[in-house]
């Protein structure tokens, strides 16, 4: 075979590699793997009063339904501090809506977690209260 012969039998096993690992979605940046469910449990807040001045408990419950019923982001406050904003899951919006009722609450979520430039936040499939 010719030099010429052995270059394009060359080339054509790398296109060949090439549209294979393209195919295959194995390269980085792509096709993200959806972050497994998890199960964590905590008050639901107010993100506005909560991040402004720390209010939570049931002290501040009327407060966090008025700003809940009026479309304030909620979060959920673990038992260790750690906060997560609360995420509709749009296959489920149902949990969503039945969190947006229970300020205040101590409440079991269940849905993937999901991180982005120092936030977290729940797309939250299940409640339990």
């Amino acid at each position: 075979m010719s030099r010429f012969g052995k270059f394009h039998l060359l080339m054509a096993v790398v296109i060949t590699l090439l549209s294979v690992w393209t195919l295959s979605g194995q390269h980085s940046g792509h096709q993200a793997k959806e972050p497994k469910a998890v199960t964590l449990k905590g008050e639901v807040v107010d993100l506005t009063c909560y991040l402004s001045h720390g209010s939570r408990g049931p002290a501040h419950a009327k407060c966090a339904q008025m700003c809940l019923d009026k479309g304030l982001p909620m979060g959920l406050l673990t038992h260790d501090g750690a906060l997560y904003v609360i995420l509709e899951d749009h296959g489920q919006p149902q949990a969503y809506q039945t969190l947006k009722g229970l300020a205040a609450k101590t409440v079991t979520v269940k849905g993937p977690v999901y991180s982005r430039n120092g936030m977290r936040g729940i797309a939250v499939q299940s409640v339990t209260k």
